[in-house]
Order: structure tokens, then C-alpha cells, then sequence
């Protein structure tokens, strides 16, 4: 029962998750219900055998998305349970580095959307028409080829655009992320004239302080730089930025 886990959602709500694909054949709990850790939820039939899927936290059950028949794939979610616990991953806003969610937020930031803003050269367009759902349907994405569920909704972004200079000048705000090296702000500043871009990010230090730091395309892979600390006032962290692009 080692890949049972349940994954932050929002606001303390998690997901209890199936750990094999088969069929529903008996819900243990109601909504509203109190669970605690390691209480069974429901009773799955296998191919094989009977299984039990069990709660790793305690909370209250606030919605269920099957019913007793039902067909469920791996991973499916069974239902939603208000955490009341100071669990693991209680918040976006402080996350545990050794937590799921943090790395997923962290590989994605550093790795992920970089990646795709050089190797898209459409991500203007895309970003222009998309706006925030663009980001949310990637970390979606990023989030299933790992089982996981994806922490931040759409309402936790926004996403500025405007040309400066020439440039056009995308600015991505995160919801308040304090944890080490998580962004707190990315920026896409591309050159429509030449091609040239770079991915920008503010994010917290190891120590806590605001810094700017860019990842750029290096012999295939990606690199990169730190600009020193940022200051308080994000048009001077933006103008900072654009003639760092220069």
C-alpha cells in the first residue's frame, strides 16, 4: 500500500486517490464524515483482489466523486477531504522543501516552463490568446506524468502583458510562495524584431531575500544566472530586468 497518497489541492483540501485501476464496490465513509489517518475510505475490486483505500491524513470528507460500480483508473480521485491537520503540505504559502508539491512547483519553474518558452517559438501568441490558462494546463500536464496532483488553481496567477522598449515584456505573478528558491514572479522578455528571449524569475534566496535570477539555453540545456537581490518595488525589479535582456 506504498503508492497510496493523497496530494494538496487548495486550501488544505486533498485528494484521496486510487491505487490501482478496477471497480468501486463499497464506500466506507459519507460526506461530512470525520477520517482519520490510515481509516478506510473504500473497498476497490481489482483484477486480482480486494483493496482498501486508506486515508493518510485526518479531516473531513467535503465531497465524493464516485459511487459504489463505478469504474476507476489509477490515480482517479475518490474524494475530496478538508485536512485539518498542520499536515506536510498545509499551504502554498510555506511549503515543506521535501514536500511533493514544492518539487513540483520547483521542477516546473526552473525546468519545465523554460524549457517551453525557448522551444516555443509561437509562446507569445500563445501566452497573448491563453493567458493564464496557458500556465495552469502545463503544470497540469507536468503534474500528471507524475501522478500528482497540480497545487495552484487559476485564480492564484495573473499574467501582465505590454511592450517595452521594443520588447514585448510578459510578467507572470505566483501566488505568495516564501519557500526557498520557489518564484514569486517570472518574466518573458522577448524581442520580436531580432528573436532573442530570455526567462527571468524573482524567487526567495536560501536566506530568505528577494533575488533575480535568469535561465537561459546553454549546449543543448539550460543554464543559469544570478542578477543579486531585487528591490522592493517591482517596476524597478521589471526595469531591472528589461536591461538586463539589453
Amino acid at each position: 500500500m506504498d503508492d497510496i497518497y493523497i496530494n494538496l489541492v487548495k486550501n488544505n483540501q486533498h485528494y484521496i486517490k486510487t491505487p490501482f485501476k478496477g471497480k468501486i464496490i463499497r464506500l466506507l465513509v459519507r460526506e461530512n464524515d470525520e477520517v482519520g489517518i490510515d481509516e478506510s475510505v473504500a473497498v476497490l475490486k481489482t483484477d486480482k483482489f480486494y483493496i482498501e483505500v486508506e486515508s493518510e491524513y485526518p479531516g473531513t470528507v467535503k465531497g465524493i466523486g464516485v459511487n459504489e460500480g463505478d469504474i476507476v483508473d489509477r490515480w482517479d480521485g475518490l474524494m475530496v477531504v478538508d485536512v485539518k491537520s498542520n499536515c506536510d503540505d498545509a499551504g502554498l504559502s510555506d511549503l515543506n522543501v521535501n514536500s511533493k508539491s514544492y518539487n513540483l512547483i520547483y521542477s516546473f519553474q526552473q525546468s519545465v516552463l523554460p524549457g517551453y518558452f525557448y522551444s516555443k517559438k509561437s509562446f507569445l501568441s500563445e501566452i497573448s490568446e491563453k493567458k493564464e490558462k496557458l500556465i495552469i494546463d502545463l503544470i497540469k500536464e507536468h503534474a500528471d506524468n507524475q501522478n500528482l496532483i497540480n497545487p495552484i488553481g487559476m485564480g492564484d496567477l495573473s499574467v501582465d502583458i505590454e511592450d517595452v522598449d521594443g520588447n514585448s515584456v510578459v510578467q507572470l505573478f505566483w501566488p505568495d510562495l516564501k519557500s526557498p528558491l520557489l518564484a514569486k514572479r517570472t518574466y518573458f522578455v522577448i524581442n520580436p524584431q531580432s528573436g532573442k528571449r530570455q526567462y527571468f524569475t524573482c524567487e526567495n534566496s536560501l536566506e530568505n531575500e528577494l533575488m533575480i535570477s535568469s535561465i537561459v539555453e546553454h549546449e543543448g540545456g539550460l543554464t543559469r544566472y544570478n542578477y543579486g537581490g531585487s528591490p522592493d518595488d517591482v517596476d524597478i525589479e521589471k526595469e531591472l530586468i528589461i536591461g538586463f535582456f539589453q
